[in-house]
């Protein structure tokens, strides 16, 4: 196997599980609002299940990544890369319009300044972790 695929897989996991991990945070989010109000606790509750979600989720990717970098240099050039790093690219891609396709919750009535200033940190955090692995796809292919 290339081991471009290594770091496409990664990417693939990575971006699928944080999309996952952000919206059952934000479905947790909704929940609440629609309980009552938001409390600062339970939006750090929540921040910290999410990151540790995240955690757990980066363990196995970063395993490949490593597995990767060591198969390095096996691969057979630049021209079998081309697929892995395009889905990659489309997963990534995918995963980023489904985080900012989630901005429905800010319609929520119960909804204030605080919990809007959350779920947007949130949601830019999910943005740049789930970067991170095509951003090191990429600088594979080029190596």
């Amino acid at each position: 196997m290339d081991p471009v695929w290594f770091f496409a897989i990664a990417t693939i996991i990575v971006v699928v599980g944080i999309v996952i991990a952000f919206g059952q945070s934000m479905n947790q989010l909704e929940n609440q609002l629609n309980q009552g109000e938001v409390t600062r606790d339970f939006t750090q509750k929540l921040t910290t299940r999410f990151m540790v979600k995240v955690a757990v989720i980066e363990i196995i990717p970063i395993i490949l990544i490593i597995v990767g970098f060591m198969h390095l240099e096996e691969g057979d050039g630049s021209q079998g890369a081309i697929i892995p790093l395009a889905v990659a690219l489309l997963v990534f891609i995918v995963g980023l319009i489904r985080l900012f396709s989630s901005r429905e919750i800010l319609q929520h009535p119960n909804i204030d300044k605080e919990t809007t200033a959350y779920f947007q940190t949130t949601q830019k955090t999910a943005m740049m972790l789930s970067a991170a692995f095509p951003v090191i796809a990429f600088v594979a292919f080029m190596m």
